[in-house]
C-alpha cells in the first residue's frame, strides 16, 4: 500500500502477504433419517483430504461431540436437527445440519401369546403384545389366519405351523419380530362298533383312559347296558382337551323268543315221559 501527502509530496510504502488457502468439500451421512425413541444414529462426515476438527450439538445427545462419526441417541420426538462444525487446520470452518424424525415411541418390544397346540379342527386366538401407537403388524405364513395385518389374529391351522409377526413404527420405522409354534395334537380315537342287531342287551364301550364320557343316555361311564333299539351315541375328551364321537344303530332281534309247546300242566309220576316241543325250532334243551 502507497501513501502519499497530497500537499508536501511525502510519500511512504507499506506491504502485506496473502497466503491464500484453498477450500475444502465434504458428504454427510446418517445411518437412519427416522428413528423411534432411545434409538441410535450413527453420523459421518466425509471431508476432502486434510486435517480437520468437528463440533457437534446439541453435544448431550452424542456419545462423542468432536468426532467425525459420532453416534446421537434421541430422548425427544419429533424433528430433531444436529447441527456440526467442520474447521480445517488453516481456521477455515464450514457449518451444516442435519434431521432425524424420531417417533413417540420406543423400539418395539412384540411379545406372541396363544395356544401353542391345539386339537384339530379348534383355532387360537394369537396376539402380539407391544406398547405403542401408530404400530403396522404383519404375520407370515398367512395360512389358517384369519387376517395378517391385526395385532390379534385367529389362527385355524391343518397342521404343525410357525407364525411369525413383525411390528413396525411407522414413524420410527424402527421395528421388531416375534414367532410362535403351534402344533396340532391327535384326537383321541373312540369306537363303538358297526351297527349291529341284539337280542336281549348289549353292552357299548367307550374306550379307557380318557377323562371324561358323554352317552346320549346321559351316562358318564366307560360303558352302558342297552336294552332297547335305537341310536346311541357316545363322546370322549382326552386329557389335552380334545374331543370325538362316535355313533351306533342298535335293533332287537325278537324272533329268537323261545316259547314251549304242548306242555301239560300236571303230569304223573308213573308216566314214563312227555313229549314237548318249542318254537323256534333249533334250540338247545337244559334241564
Amino acid at each position: 500500500v502507497i501513501v502519499v501527502d497530497t500537499i508536501g509530496g511525502c510519500s511512504d510504502t507499506a506491504s502485506i502477504n496473502l497466503n491464500i488457502v484453498p477450500t475444502f468439500t465434504y458428504s454427510k451421512t446418517q445411518s437412519d433419517t427416522s428413528v423411534c425413541l432411545q434409538e441410535d444414529v450413527q453420523f459421518l462426515i466425509t471431508p476432502s483430504a486434510g486435517t480437520y476438527t468437528y463440533q457437534w450439538s446439541p453435544a448431550s445427545i452424542f456419545n462423542n461431540s468432536s468426532i467425525a462419526n459420532p453416534i446421537g441417541t434421541f430422548d425427544t420426538s419429533g424433528v430433531q436437527t444436529v447441527y456440526f462444525t467442520v474447521t480445517n487446520s488453516f481456521g477455515c470452518d464450514k457449518t451444516d445440519s442435519m434431521d432425524i424424525v424420531v417417533s413417540t415411541n420406543i423400539s418395539p418390544n412384540v411379545i406372541i401369546t396363544g395356544d401353542s397346540t391345539i386339537c384339530p379342527g379348534s383355532s387360537t386366538q394369537l396376539n402380539a403384545t407391544v406398547s405403542g401407537t401408530g404400530l403396522s403388524y404383519s404375520w407370515s405364513p398367512g395360512t389358517g389366519l384369519n387376517n395378517t395385518t391385526i395385532s390379534n389374529p385367529l389362527a385355524s391351522p391343518t397342521s404343525g405351523i410357525s407364525y411369525t409377526v413383525t411390528v413396525v413404527d411407522t414413524i420410527g420405522a424402527c421395528s421388531d419380530t416375534a414367532s410362535i409354534d403351534i402344533s396340532i395334537n391327535t384326537l383321541p380315537v373312540i369306537n363303538l362298533g358297526t351297527d349291529t342287531t341284539f337280542c336281549n342287551s348289549i353292552t357299548l364301550y367307550a374306550g379307557s383312559g380318557f377323562v371324561s364320557y358323554l352317552w346320549s343316555t346321559g351316562s358318564t361311564s366307560q360303558s352302558i347296558v342297552v336294552t332297547g333299539p335305537g341310536t346311541y351315541w357316545a363322546k370322549i375328551k382326552d386329557s389335552e382337551g380334545c374331543s370325538n364321537s362316535d355313533t351306533i344303530n342298535l335293533s332287537s332281534d325278537t324272533s329268537a323268543v323261545a316259547q314251549i309247546n304242548n306242555a301239560p300242566d300236571t303230569v304223573c309220576i308213573t308216566d314214563n315221559f312227555i313229549v314237548l316241543s318249542g318254537t323256534p325250532a333249533g334250540g338247545t334243551w337244559t334241564g
